[in-house]
């Protein structure tokens, strides 16, 4: 019970102060069968969310200043807060607001995504992410 009031709760927050979130996903195809393979990327279809999107603090506390003095995360990275129930991947592209501003971002490798659980109930997950500098990766399709 305390979970799903817990997961209510922040969607009650994200929804009335958060940013609407575009979430596009990709699927992953691989060619090759050796060491190098190829992966291809091919377009999903769209989804939309509330979240909360802030700048990594130049005040760092916590996780963030471990990431930031490790070198994983630097001031112009972002942090975004979701609903646990979003389904967000490693291919996952994403933007801001309604229209969305024209910058995407992606999940940094290996810190990304943190999902906060209790019991199996996700309530929420925080997601580190990065700017795409020229808005698609290589092998996009």
């Amino acid at each position: 019970m305390i979970a799903t009031e817990l997961r209510d709760d922040f969607d009650r927050f994200v929804t009335e102060y958060g940013n609407i979130i575009r979430l596009k996903t990709y699927v992953s195809s691989t060619s090759g069968g050796t060491y190098d393979d190829v992966v291809y990327l091919s377009s999903g279809a769209d989804t939309y969310c509330f979240g909360q999107h802030s700048n990594v603090n130049k005040a760092l506390a916590g996780v963030e200043k471990k990431f930031f003095e490790q070198g994983l995360i630097d001031y112009n990275d972002s942090m975004l807060y979701v609903p646990g129930s979003v389904v967000i991947t490693e291919y996952t592209k994403i933007a801001v607001g309604s229209p969305p501003n024209g910058t995407e971002y992606e999940v940094i490798p290996d810190i990304g995504i943190k999902k906060y659980e209790i019991g199996s109930t996700a309530v929420y997950q925080q997601l580190f992410i990065k700017i795409i500098n020229n808005g698609s990766w290589q092998n996009e399709l």
